[in-house]
């Protein structure tokens, strides 16, 4: 993709349903394997869908959407990122069509910006181990590896990796 042509704005409440579908798609795509078939075909989708249906965005929260600006389709993808107090970055999700293309790295810069605008200095994120492709995605953005916990996703135990950035300029 041209990354020129790539529209990121801030999500509005008529996004949230694109956002809960993309969301579904990129969990039942990244975690077959690492969760149980039935969790991704019913609990993943209820309960993201509920999420984003009920999600009414905090004063600090960055919710970014990406968009082709040459063409009315569908969302590519979406990042959000919570400062409570610190910014955590809870979902970074690229539709499949969009994988490689630039468009994670650059929501990942536009988080960087929107962040240091506020005066934000560092971001971190969970990972589940398991997802080797988004940690060599976030190694080769200079994110650090800092350290394992269990995490219990729709009930079921996972092991995630902290992945952590010092200074958000790198990103940019």
């Amino acid at each position: 993709m041209d990354t020129a042509r790539l529209v990121i704005r801030p999500a509005k409440p008529p996004d949230h349903a694109a956002i809960a579908a993309l969301h579904i798609r990129s969990w039942q795509a990244a975690y077959a394997g690492t969760l149980p078939d039935a969790v991704l075909a019913r609990d993943v989708p209820e309960g993201l869908t509920a999420r984003w249906h009920s999600y009414t965005p905090q004063d600090r929260d960055l919710v970014l959407v990406a968009r082709d600006a040459a063409a009315d389709g569908p969302l590519l993808g979406f990042a959000a990122v919570w400062c409570r107090p610190q910014p955590y970055l809870d979902n970074l999700h690229v539709a499949p069509a969009a994988r490689g293309r630039g468009v994670g790295r650059a929501l990942m810069r536009e988080i960087a910006r929107h962040l240091t605008a506020r005066g934000e200095h560092t971001l971190s994120l969970m990972v589940f181990e398991d997802n080797r492709s988004a940690r060599a995605f976030y190694a080769r953005l200079g994110g650090r590896e800092t350290d394992r916990c269990d995490e219990r996703p729709f009930g079921h135990r996972v092991t995630g990796v902290r992945v952590a950035w010092d200074d958000l300029t790198a990103l940019l």
